[in-house]
């Protein structure tokens, strides 16, 4: 069945996308021209690398160690910095040698790491922690800073899934043909209860997923993890970038009454679908207007002309009444 169109948010989000990039170009070009002091950070090559690793994933604590050969450039400090507004650090330890010297801004939001001989080479590890962040259902980002002096040398971004109450796995979200998006998941139970059942909301005023339950196959214990969950967002979720819900859990007591054990957040980020074709509706009254046809008797060709169409519209077409038992067809692209 034919779809409808991009809409013009996703035709505004491309433009934002190409504008963003020319205007980078042209501050790139600044910079290195020397006509501006704009100093924009660019990704870490491989020869300074940071590398994250789990300690405990229902506290949401890890570890961070680094990569760095001096021989790619010099490097004297390296800074982490969250960027997830109301994430902080909890739990730090850094058991690091002598000649470290450790700072920390923006309320602990924003740590550093200095060595009075510069950086010290190879695979070093740097520190422990765990994070404290609000539980939106996007992963929270951290940005590891390479510094020379006070100047940045060059920047990557980390993202960190940190989950307390339901942790997401084996998601999927695809465009439907006729419009809309089915989103496919399973979840994990990081509470200490034994859930019974899960209820979704949305915003106030938002009326995006079809389904308002998800079905347990039986009691949820803690710690298990529950697959083939599914839901179906409408068609009017494609005028958005993001899309978010709330998933609650609930247990039930001896008396049969429902306490809700927690609140999930899920936010989901949109793909753009792929929306060629007219909408069908305009489609089918376009066939309906049929074609000029015109015949030329001397060559024995007839020409019908369609101007209706989209660019990739398909018709099926079949002439007839020319002879008895006689009819020609074919497709039109």
């Amino acid at each position: 069945m034919p779809t409808p169109p991009p809409k013009d948010r996703k035709l505004a989000r491309l433009h934002h996308v190409l504008a963003l990039v020319m205007g980078l170009g042209c501050a790139l070009q600044q910079w290195s021209t020397g006509k501006a002091a704009l100093y924009l950070p660019v990704p870490c090559a491989a020869d300074a690398q940071a590398y994250l690793s789990e300690s405990d994933s229902l506290s949401c604590c890890y570890s961070l160690a680094y990569d760095y050969n001096p021989a790619g450039g010099l490097a004297t400090a390296i800074e982490v910095q969250l960027l997830t507004p109301e994430a902080t650090y909890s739990a730090i330890q850094y058991p690091l040698n002598s000649g470290w010297a450790y700072q920390s801004f923006e309320q602990g939001r924003r740590l550093r790491w200095q060595h009075t001989g510069g950086l010290p080479a190879g695979a070093q590890p740097l520190f422990d922690f765990c994070l404290e962040t609000p539980q939106t259902g996007l992963p929270t980002e951290m940005a590891v800073n390479w510094l020379v002096g006070g100047e940045t040398r060059c920047s990557d971004t980390l993202r960190l899934a940190c989950y307390q109450c339901l942790a997401p796995q084996n998601e999927s979200l695809v465009c439907l043909a006729d419009g809309g998006y089915a989103y496919t998941f399973g979840l994990a139970n990081l509470t200490d209860f034994t859930i019974h059942r899960l209820h979704l909301s949305e915003p106030t005023g938002q009326d995006f997923i079809i389904e308002e339950l998800l079905n347990l196959p039986g009691p949820w214990l803690p710690g298990d993890s529950i697959g083939g969950f599914s839901l179906t967002l409408r068609p009017e979720a494609e005028e958005l970038e993001t899309l978010c819900f709330e998933i609650t859990a609930s247990r039930l007591l001896g008396d049969s009454s429902a306490l809700d054990c927690c609140t999930f957040t899920r936010c989901l980020e949109l793909p753009l679908c792929d929306r060629c074709c007219t909408p069908f509706e305009e489609f089918e009254a376009d066939v309906n207007g049929g074609f000029t046809v015109s015949a030329n008797c001397e060559t024995g060709f007839l020409t019908a002309v369609y101007e209706r169409w989209g660019a990739c519209d398909r018709v099926f077409w079949n002439l007839r009444n020319l002879d008895t038992g006689t009819g020609i067809g074919g497709i039109v692209n």
